[in-house]
């Protein structure tokens, strides 16, 4: 029994500092908070079960994000199989992001980053679910197009391209408004 303890302690030290990133992505990819806590579940059983393939990896985040969206990507497939997913619908916890963040900015200020975090996540809805994952990996969490390109196993070039149209898109959809300068996409 104390094998199994300390397996349980191993993977839970191995994968707690990448819950926060990891829930982050799969909000972002699925838009919704409910849909984003059975991915994560679906992940950590995943890695559990995979926990001595990547348990000595210096670096396991991409490979935690290759998986996350491998997972998106099957549940993707299997809802729209069995239930016609509509891609530009946004969950009601479109705030959830915001009060996560800073803590107690005044209601003016909460109010305008509100809309502004709404409109940013409908844009991000507006996009399909890989320019969506690139768009989440890249500039939202921050990794190189390197990195992307081995979690989406899709080649590096062909990454460039799809990312310029993302950012052609994403700027043609919220310059309705303009951003103050703190609100950065690209």
């Amino acid at each position: 029994m104390d094998a199994d303890f300390e397996l349980k302690t191993a993977f839970e030290r191995s994968t707690r500092p990448h819950l926060t990133t990891l829930y982050h992505s799969a909000y972002r990819l699925t838009g919704s908070s409910a849909d984003a806590e059975d991915l994560l579940q679906e992940l950590l059983f995943k890695l559990f079960r995979q926990f001595d393939q990547w348990r000595d990896l210096d670096n396991p985040k991409p490979w935690m994000q290759r998986v996350l969206y491998n997972l998106h990507v099957d549940l993707y497939r299997k809802r729209r199989r069995t239930h016609g997913v509509n891609e530009r619908t946004l969950d009601s916890d479109a705030q959830a992001i915001d009060e996560m963040a800073n803590p107690e900015p005044s209601p003016a200020v909460k109010a305008e980053g509100d809309q502004q975090q709404l409109r940013i996540l409908e844009a991000l809805q507006a996009l399909g679910p890989e320019q969506r994952a690139l768009v989440t990996l890249h500039l939202i969490e921050g990794h190189t197009l390197e990195e992307v390109s081995a979690i989406l196993d899709v080649p590096l070039g062909t990454l460039k391209s799809r990312l310029h149209r993302c950012k052609a898109q994403l700027k043609r959809t919220l310059q309705l408004e303009p951003f103050p300068e703190n609100v950065r996409l690209a």
